[in-house]
């Protein structure tokens, strides 16, 4: 069964986040096995240099990514506020913007990077067997680039609806088809790194299809019906959308500080662990955002509607579940470390070596549902500023201060430690946020 306004403004919450939130975080976690499965199969069967590789070439995709997040996260931010008003005009004109955008501003990096690719990656820290192996990768997944940024934009419009398990079906699909394809390629034709980069190609131009066939067939509120760009729609996408993307940025340069740092204090050994350690990060971080997801329909329509109080209950609501499940991903992560960095590395002194830092990568994962949730919330209000201060501020005032300075005098270690750091610090500040925003609010609902 399928949610509709009328359920998301009634309903129960638990009745909610079993149908909107469950299927979201399954949803999300497969959609995260694109690069994990990518990473298991070059680490057994390229090399160990191949998960560097493929390390520094998601810098670049992340962001072809902050582009889907900028359109497709401000799009379902516009959209559910948009059938909680009931306001077709609007309505009508968002999918058709989100598809323009994304084609063109994808293409547009596509030619940067077939271009600029052994530059991009020597700036990222990529040296001998490690950079040729990234531009190999990399040039062949900035193919599928349009495909991979706007079918996931479309699939937003979709769960703004409150489709979150029909969503999560064309999510399963398109890993199916990359898991089944990744062996085929690596193995089969032989065609190593390479062959991994076709494989993800080919299912994002599957999940492309079959988003934009759902949509223009079944849809109640996304279908395509004009390829005319408004500029009054633009804009309500990009103040939601500029802090979603900003969260996609702060990781780009994130990752850019972290992996020339690790070159020059730490060498192939932490840039490969570091790899790898993020990769099984985001593998359990994206499906996060399938309860921030849930949340933003929810506390997006009821906002819309004009239910304060049942907007704020939701985000306690999902708050909470979200943390057992990111409690329990914890405990996995601090007791099976060296299991988890064997999936992909076969060599033991890199195991051994790594866990210790695994474990402290990974040390405050049991917050990241409550950050990930305050981050969504804000932008399915329309909060963008609140959201980018969680995301730039992240970034500018915590982050970087503190690499640089704990790199400083602690080198390699200092890298490490700078990063859980800065998430209980931003975690703190969304917490105060909220509870200015909910007092004005609920001052101006009681007038």
């Amino acid at each position: 069964m399928e949610i509709s306004k009328d359920n998301i403004l009634k309903d129960d919450m638990g009745f909610l986040f079993k149908k909107l939130a469950i299927p979201g975080i399954i949803g999300m976690f497969a959609l995260g096995l694109y690069n994990f499965v990518d990473a298991i199969f070059i680490g057994q069967f390229v090399s160990k240099e191949g998960l560097g590789a493929i390390t520094l070439a998601y810098t670049i995709v992340l962001i072809n990514q902050s582009i889907t997040t900028l359109f497709g996260n401000g799009a379902m931010s516009v959209l559910s506020r948009a059938i909680g008003k009931n306001d077709s005009n609007k309505i009508e004109k968002i999918a058709g913007n989100v598809l323009i955008l994304t084609f063109l501003f994808s293409l547009i990096l596509t030619i940067i990077v077939n271009v600029y690719a052994e530059n991009i990656i020597s700036f990222l820290g990529g040296k001998n067997e490690i950079l040729n192996l990234a531009v190999d990768y990399v040039k062949v997944l900035s193919l599928g680039f349009v495909f991979a940024s706007s079918g996931p934009a479309l699939n937003f419009l979709i769960r703004a609806e409150g489709r979150m398990k029909t969503a999560m079906k064309m999510v399963f699909i398109s890993i199916f088809m990359n898991i089944i394809l990744d062996p085929i390629f690596i193995i089969g034709f032989k065609l190593g790194i390479k062959g991994a980069a076709w494989a993800t190609v080919i299912s994002q131009i599957t999940y492309f299809i079959i988003n934009i066939l759902y949509i223009q067939k079944s849809s109640s509120y996304a279908k395509i019906k004009s390829f005319n760009l408004n500029f009054d729609i633009i804009l309500n996408i990009l103040n939601p959308g500029i802090s979603a993307m900003a969260l996609n940025i702060v990781a780009i340069i994130q990752q850019i500080i972290i992996f020339r740092l690790l070159a020059k204090y730490g060498g192939d050994f932490h840039i490969i662990i570091m790899g790898t350690c993020l990769r099984v990060f985001m593998f359990f971080y994206t499906p996060l955002w399938g309860i921030g997801q849930a949340l933003a329909s929810v506390s997006g329509i009821n906002y819309g509607a004009g239910n304060v109080h049942r907007t704020y209950f939701s985000l306690k609501y999902f708050n909470i579940i979200g943390t057992i499940i990111s409690f329990m991903c914890w405990l996995i992560f601090m007791l099976f470390p060296e299991f988890i960095l064997s999936l992909f590395i076969n060599n033991t002194e890199y195991i051994v070596d790594g866990a210790p830092l695994f474990r402290i990568l990974l040390s405050v994962f049991f917050i990241y549902s409550i950050e990930v949730n305050y981050i969504s919330f804000f932008q399915a209000l329309g909060k963008g500023l609140h959201a980018s201060i969680l995301t730039i501020g992240r970034l500018v005032i915590i982050f970087i201060p503190s690499v640089y300075i704990l790199s400083y005098f602690m080198q390699s270690d200092g890298i490490w430690i700078s990063l859980p750091l800065a998430d209980i610090l931003i975690t703190i500040t969304g917490a105060i946020l909220i509870k200015i925003l909910k007092t004005k609010q609920m001052k101006r609902v009681t007038l």
